[in-house]
């Protein structure tokens, strides 16, 4: 019996079940990622766990005790040392001393960086570590303390890039709004635009659509001053388009960057599908070009993460949808083979699926189905999405709900 764990302490194996859950992009409540997850376990410890011991573990939990070694090989492929690392990080009594010190840090504040730093090392290792670095960077943006806040990268272990890891998701977003809304950002701005880290964690992590007339402008012009890799250039340029086209110029200087882009070292799907939907906008009445163009969309959804094959169909539909171009968001759906309907397994599945709601309700009306638009769009929950895009997505409903209004009251009328 592993170190720890006995059947009274099902507290701890509830814990394990939702941290390991936390650490994949797929649902393990589905049989056939039961499978992935073993190979994953193989993969990355080169020990098999057999899917039915999975199974047991994470899909059919019983009162079976687990070995030592399951439940090591599962740690060490969700980046824990071992089953005893995960203990300690885990451990339940770290939640009181956490509450402890977030309530200190807010009534009290903190001396000085070198006390900001000791806080938020003290739960480097430990789940806890996001939740106490928002508290402090609240209060730091409250004392105004420019000083404090321009290290703030600097502090090890608390942005490390973790693919597909929630928690630093969510992080990452909280964080991006405290600075959204903090008056001192333009003076951050010098340190975070030619900070690496801060460059992918921060300005290319949350990417700011609503403000791009704002200081995510002036902190994209910035960033584009210090990092020059293709990647970042494409990002750089897309975005600046998107600004232009936003501010009525639609023959955006940045379109040349995008029309030769060639990529000559590996680029993230984001921007090029990004930079896709642009040039879809700029060529719109030249069908030719748009076809050709549209063909691409089959390799940059053709990725094994669900989560990221949703957000690169989002990013298209929301530019094309500035010309309302129904005829290209139709294929992307038939690309995709697509319904939201079956995009349920994780919150950003969940969020992301619920986005593109809008633009399958408008491409519902564009075939002529008002009533189905209706249906669709209906199913629309207002409180999953991404609130950094909040007022761009709300406005696309609200252009799409009156539309299927206006064409749902047309057939309804009675003939005079």
């Amino acid at each position: 019996m592993p170190k720890g764990v006995y059947i009274q302490d099902e507290k701890v194996m509830e814990r394990f079940r939702t941290v390991v859950q936390n650490a994949l992009p797929y649902s393990l409540k589905i049989n056939k990622n039961i499978t992935q997850l073993a190979q994953k376990i193989y993969t990355t410890t080169h020990h098999s766990v057999s899917v039915s011991t999975l199974k047991r573990l994470f899909l059919y939990p019983d009162e079976t005790n687990p070995s030592l070694f399951t439940l090591d090989a599962i740690c060490k492929t969700i980046g824990f040392a071992d089953w005893d690392d995960f203990l300690k990080k885990e451990n339940p009594a770290n939640d009181f001393e956490h509450f402890e010190i977030i309530t200190m840090v807010r009534h009290n504040g903190y001396r000085d960086f070198e006390e900001f730093n000791q806080i938020i090392s003290r739960f480097a290792d430990t789940p806890n570590k996001y939740e106490v670095t928002l508290a402090l960077v609240q209060v730091a943006v409250a004392k105004q303390d420019i000083d404090t806040l321009s290290q703030l990268f600097n502090i090890p272990n608390i942005f490390d890039v973790v693919e597909y890891n929630s928690p630093h998701f969510y992080f990452i977003q909280e964080l991006g709004l405290i600075f959204r809304n903090s008056l001192l950002l333009k003076d951050l701005i010098p340190f975070y635009a030619n900070h690496p880290i801060a460059q992918e964690c921060y300005i290319e992590r949350f990417v700011d659509e609503d403000n791009l007339n704002g200081y995510y402008g002036e902190l994209l012009e910035e960033y584009h001053k210090h990092k020059k890799t293709l990647e970042a250039q494409l990002f750089f340029h897309c975005l600046m388009c998107q600004r232009d086209i936003e501010n009525g110029n639609l023959k955006s200087p940045h379109f040349n960057f995008l029309i030769h882009f060639r990529e000559k070292e590996p680029v993230h799907p984001i921007p090029k599908m990004r930079r896709l939907a642009l040039l879809i906008y700029y060529f719109r009445n030249d069908k030719e070009i748009i076809d050709n163009l549209l063909e691409e969309i089959p390799v940059l959804v053709a990725n094994e993460n669900q989560d990221m094959r949703l957000y690169v169909a989002l990013i298209f539909c929301q530019i094309v949808f500035i010309n309302r171009d129904q005829y290209a968001l139709k294929r992307m759906f038939q690309y995709m083979n697509f319904t939201t309907n079956s995009y349920t397994q994780n919150i950003n599945m969940l969020r992301y699926a619920n986005l593109l709601k809008i633009y399958e309700a408008y491409v519902l009306l564009g075939d002529g189905k008002p009533q189905e638009a209706k249906s669709k769009l209906s199913t629309f929950n207002p409180l999953h999405q991404c609130p950094k895009t909040y007022n761009l997505h709300n406005r696309n409903y609200d252009i799409v709900n009156t539309m299927i209004a206006t064409e749902t009251s047309k057939n309804t009328t009675p003939d005079k």
